[in-house]
C-alpha cells in the first residue's frame, strides 16, 4: 500500500471514523510541509487544521484563524466536499474530501 500511495501524483491523507490520521503519502507532506512536526498516526485532524491555519494565516487574528479551522473541519466532515487554498508560495491546492460509509 505504501508503494501505491507514494506513486500517486496527488497528496493523500486517510483518517479513521474518529477523524484521526491513519496514513498519508509523501506528496501530502510535500504540499503541506508545515504539518510535518505534527503529522503522525493517531493525530486528530483538528490539530492538522489548526496547524494549517497558523501556517497559512500567521498575521490573522485568532478569531479569523479559528474561523478557518471551523470551515476546514466542516468541509472535512461532509460526505463529499472540497475547497481551494492558496499556499504561501502562490500555488493553489484543490482539496477533495470523501468519506467512506464507515467514516
Amino acid at each position: 500500500m505504501e508503494r501505491a500511495l507514494n506513486a500517486m501524483s496527488d497528496g493523500f491523507l486517510l483518517c479513521d471514523a474518529q477523524d484521526r490520521v491513519v496514513v498519508w503519502n509523501q506528496r501530502y507532506e510535500n504540499l503541506f510541509p508545515w504539518l510535518k512536526p505534527v503529522l503522525a498516526p493517531g493525530v486528530a485532524f483538528e490539530r492538522l487544521a489548526l496547524t494549517g491555519a497558523l501556517a497559512l494565516m500567521p498575521d490573522a487574528s485568532q478569531a479569523d484563524q479559528q474561523g478557518w479551522v471551523q470551515m476546514r473541519l466542516a468541509v472535512h466532515r461532509q460526505r463529499e466536499g472540497g475547497y481551494e487554498q492558496e499556499l504561501p508560495d502562490g500555488r493553489v491546492i484543490h482539496a477533495v474530501e470523501r468519506r467512506t460509509p464507515d467514516g
